[in-house]
């Protein structure tokens, strides 16, 4: 059975935001489905000439996100892991370009980085939050790359991430057999599978200090070499010592010497990750742009070994638990609601959930405003409608005429109508 996060745990790590709304029932056996509208842009052409130029090849887009499969229990082992690699690889590369300079700290610290208009970037900038790319088409401008900050990055946490949220999106493409929260909550009993020959504890509920180290340590460097060497792409690979980190296995290269042990400095991994440092990558038009996070960077198993790090694969992958479709549900079965009968629902959903928007949609079948909860967090799989505050702007709508739509968007890319119902007069 797949694992829910506590709705109190999930309450406390909400954070939401007004704007756009979508939720979902688990009860409802048949949910509805919402595609993606392509966004033209509104600038002139004159406006574009001066935008950086950003080559449709790097862009963000909803045709783009469309073309990533949605994981069935039809799809082979390969062809799952394929799907996080790439969706994985493809958040950390997108290009952008902010329409001004926007700035921000990273966790406690007070020291405040830049990123400025002009300047193209790819994937997200590091920090403690849980942005994603079907956030990001919100505000993104697919015609020319261009980011209008002043939403997007309202609340920084809503727009860029760090190494466990980061890849949650690439994993959750997939996997909801495992609770994609921090690396100190990666244990088995979390839905992280040992890979290999190494041993540790089974039981634990969350890393104790140094515990990684300890394990690698007791196990020893030809067991930690020979578990790395069963790692296969979209595997995880972490360590946690008074903070950790989380990596996203892309390729495997094991070499042996003449005894059959494995030579820790010859054999290697890439991977890919959320991480702090700038690289010049390429856009298509052969201009450079800086893209913070790691793709495809190469670590020996030495260097792995030495870093702490276990490896780690999941349920999907095994075939010990189905790929299972999205479900996303408000806690009702009516299909009429008050308006306080709207804010006390809940909304809970069987992959991590990134934004639920609320439709406010008048007699003509026309959608008249439209309010949001974003997750600031990894992990969440509940929403407290409360949670959003749009109650005294939704009054008007409570006439008995209006229809109140809520949509759901998952990790696994599924963006689902969860609820529609009459919105009762009060």
């Amino acid at each position: 059975m797949k694992k829910l996060i506590s709705l109190s745990l999930c309450l406390l790590m909400l954070l939401p935001l007004f704007a756009g709304c979508e939720s979902g029932d688990l009860s409802q056996q048949e949910p509805k489905k919402e595609t993606a509208e392509v966004k033209k842009s509104d600038k002139s052409e004159e406006e574009k000439k001066n935008l950086p130029d950003i080559p449709e090849e790097n862009r963000l887009s909803a045709k783009k996100l469309a073309q990533f499969p949605i994981a069935n229990s039809s799809m082979t082992e390969e062809e799952l892991r394929n799907l996080c690699v790439e969706f994985f690889r493809f958040s950390q590369t997108f290009a952008w370009t902010p329409d001004e300079a926007w700035s921000y700290t990273i966790g406690s610290s007070t020291t405040k980085h830049t990123l400025a208009p002009g300047t193209v970037y790819g994937g997200f900038p590091y920090l403690h939050g849980a942005g994603n790319v079907y956030r990001m088409l919100e505000f993104y401008d697919e015609e020319t790359g261009e980011v209008n900050m002043k939403e997007a990055g309202m609340n920084q946490r809503y727009f860029g991430n760090f190494c466990s949220y980061g890849s949650a999106w690439g994993f959750s493409r997939v996997i909801n057999s495992a609770s994609h929260k921090l690396t100190q909550n990666m244990v088995p009993a979390e839905g992280y599978i040992p890979i290999g020959p190494y041993k540790m504890n089974t039981e634990l509920k969350e890393f104790p200090e140094n515990e990684t180290v300890a394990i690698c340590t007791g196990n020893g460097e030809q067991t930690m070499f020979e578990s790395y060497a069963c790692l296969k792409p979209a595997d995880a690979l972490v360590y946690y010592t008074t903070g950790g980190h989380i990596i996203m296995c892309s390729s495997v290269h094991v070499e042996r010497n003449a005894d059959n042990t494995i030579n820790g400095e010859a054999s290697y991994i890439t991977f890919i990750d959320q991480a702090t440092a700038w690289w010049d990558g390429t856009l298509a038009n052969g201009n450079s742009y800086r893209v913070q996070g790691g793709v495809d960077k190469k670590a020996t198993f030495a260097k792995l070994f030495k870093s702490a790090y276990i490896p780690y694969t999941f349920a999907e992958f095994q075939g010990t638990d189905p790929v299972e479709p999205g479900i996303a549900a408000l806690d009702t079965d009516k299909t009429e609601l008050t308006l306080q009968e709207l804010i006390d629902s809940n909304l809970t959903a069987n992959y991590i959930i990134s934004d639920v928007h609320i439709h406010f949609i008048g007699s003509d079948g026309k959608t008249v405003d439209t309010k949001v909860i974003r997750t600031g967090y990894g992990g969440i799989l509940s929403v407290e409608l409360s949670k959003g505050v749009f109650a005294a702007n939704a009054k008007k709508y409570a006439d008995g005429k209006h229809t109140v739509r809520i949509t759901c968007q998952m990790g696994n890319g599924e963006k689902i109508t969860a609820w529609e119902g009459k919105l009762l007069a009060e």
